[in-house]
């Protein structure tokens, strides 16, 4: 019997890991199938490996993975072939979601300029969960979290120090690894 199936790239494939193959390792509960043919099915294609032992990889390949759907949850079909080659109960259990796209994040509401507040905050909207990371002028930061939710997300930037004009730039990441390109916020001048 199957003990785990378990695909390299985890929950996602994202749109740099589709661009070469990734493993998917079957493991036996024990030797008795060792030498038959595990056979992974992925949208109709299927990827066959030969257990040694307890084990065998299958490499799921980049032109596989690009014939997804991007957005949408797939699942393996795992089965081993017995001693005359008939192929058992498949194994479903291994699923990952495909999404190759990320939307940038845009701004809703600047930062009011000129500012007195050191740490002020801007409103930015992004169409799924992620994260931010801020950049910009020396000085631009991130005071609030990181962890972005679907729709609008109020951000705390800062501590700045200076009396100046700072443009800071925020790069969102979806959950699945994907980077949009960086926002660059209205720029605001600090005169405290």
């Amino acid at each position: 019997t199957i003990s785990t199936v378990v695909f390299a790239s985890g929950d996602y494939v994202n749109n740099a890991e589709d661009e070469s193959a990734i493993d998917l390792v079957i493991t036996m509960s024990d030797t008795s199938a060792n030498g038959r043919v595990a056979t992974a099915t992925l949208n109709s294609a299927a990827y066959v490996c030969t257990i040694s032992s307890t084990a065998c990889t299958a490499s799921i390949t980049s032109a596989g993975l690009k014939d997804l759907t991007d957005g949408t949850s797939y699942s393996f079909s795992v089965a081993i072939s017995d001693a005359a080659g008939n192929a058992a109960t498949a194994h479903t259990a291994e699923s990952f979601i495909y999404d190759i796209t990320v939307a940038a994040a845009s701004e809703s509401t600047a930062v009011t300029t000129p500012t007195k507040d050191t740490t002020p905050d801007a409103i930015i909207s992004v169409a799924e969960v992620g994260t931010i990371a801020v950049g910009g002028t020396a000085g631009c930061a991130l005071s609030s979290t990181a962890t972005m939710a679907s729709g609008t997300n109020t951000i705390t930037l800062g501590t700045f120090s200076t009396n100046q004009a700072y443009v800071c730039t925020v790069t969102f990441t979806d959950d699945a690894g994907n980077a949009a390109s960086a926002l660059d916020l209205t720029s605001f001048t600090l005169d405290t």
